[in-house]
């Protein structure tokens, strides 16, 4: 399909100036058709069906691609990706990327500062702010000072990093990422994923009990049910998602099972989902009288969920 955005378009560094409220197809963006699009705080991104990741907006952590260029359009705020065409001269729009070895691009999530890809391998590219080890990589000193100049995808470290990892889907929150992989005993069937997650853990978004604020590599995370009467067991995973600062976990037989930020009751576990703290809780725990389920005369039903920076939600169609 085509894009179309709307909303502020103003960036870290420019006031709210401009504000759209109908639906406008970015620069540059007219004919292009797209697979997947996600937006961040203050930049979009997305996945052509060439398989090319496309980003615009806020650069200034280097969540964006370095941007083309079109000739005989200008703007009046200058903001990259910005529709409201105006005089000549040449413009810095859309920035536009592909793997070298020509591998397509799948999935894209953007966070707070970052963007994440995924490819037809499997393979996790990021870019970005990596304060909080969302780039999934060891910070080096480039990511320190990672600007629009030099902003390009680089690979996780590991198995995410690699050919064939087995990765299907990816999540982002404002400064954490899960992503999902076909396990072993599991062909596509609903036999259940294994989850992978890094990047920022202050709150326990990533439902690991740690002593260091964030995880600055993909490592394999193992929610563990707490259901009364069933004792502590591994979750069998469906599909997952992420809040601003939260996740959450669907397993097979429609459980929902959340981890990180809770000043809102976001989690729907309660309280403090037994942690002891009001505002977060630091590991895995089942929702409170969640399941997603559907009507008994239901023959087949797809679960869907979705949170937002402070809410939650849930439905089956």
């Amino acid at each position: 399909g085509f894009a179309s955005a709307v909303g502020s378009s103003a960036t870290a560094n420019k006031p709210p100036q401009q504000q759209q409220h109908a639906l406008q197809t970015p620069l540059g963006l007219s004919k292009e058709h797209f697979v997947d699009v996600a937006a961040g705080l203050f930049h979009s991104a997305g996945v052509t069906q060439r398989g090319e990741l496309v980003t615009w907006g806020c650069g200034r952590f280097g969540q964006c691609l370095v941007p083309t260029k079109v000739q005989n359009v200008t703007t009046q705020d200058g903001l990259v990706g910005s529709s409201t065409a105006a005089a000549s001269s040449s413009l810095s729009t859309v920035g536009r990327w592909h793997p070298a070895d020509g591998s397509k691009l799948v999935q894209v999530a953007c966070g707070r500062r970052h963007t994440v890809a995924l490819d037809e391998h499997g393979r996790v590219w990021t870019l970005g702010d990596n304060k909080y080890g969302q780039l999934g990589r060891r910070r080096r000193s480039e990511d320190a000072t990672n600007t629009p100049a030099n902003a390009e995808p680089q690979l996780v470290e590991g198995p995410l990093g690699k050919v064939n990892s087995r990765c299907f889907a990816i999540r982002s929150g404002w400064s954490h990422i899960l992503a999902l992989v076909r396990s072993d005993n599991d062909s596509g069937g609903g036999g259940g994923a294994m989850l992978y997650g890094w990047g920022r853990n202050d709150k326990g978004q990533l439902g690991v009990i740690s002593t260091q604020s964030h995880v600055p590599v993909p490592q394999i995370l193992k929610p563990t049910s707490n259901a009364i009467g069933s004792g502590e067991r591994l979750i069998s995973i469906q599909s997952a998602c992420c809040g601003a600062e939260s996740s959450h976990v669907l397993d097979v037989d429609g459980n929902l099972h959340s981890a990180g930020w809770n000043e809102h009751g976001n989690l729907a576990i309660g309280v403090d989902g037994g942690s002891g703290r009001r505002d977060c809780c630091l590991s895995w725990t089942i929702a409170s009288g969640v399941r997603v389920v559907g009507p008994p005369s239901s023959k087949a039903e797809r679960k869907l969920f979705a949170a937002g920076g402070a809410h939650l939600i849930t439905m089956v169609t």
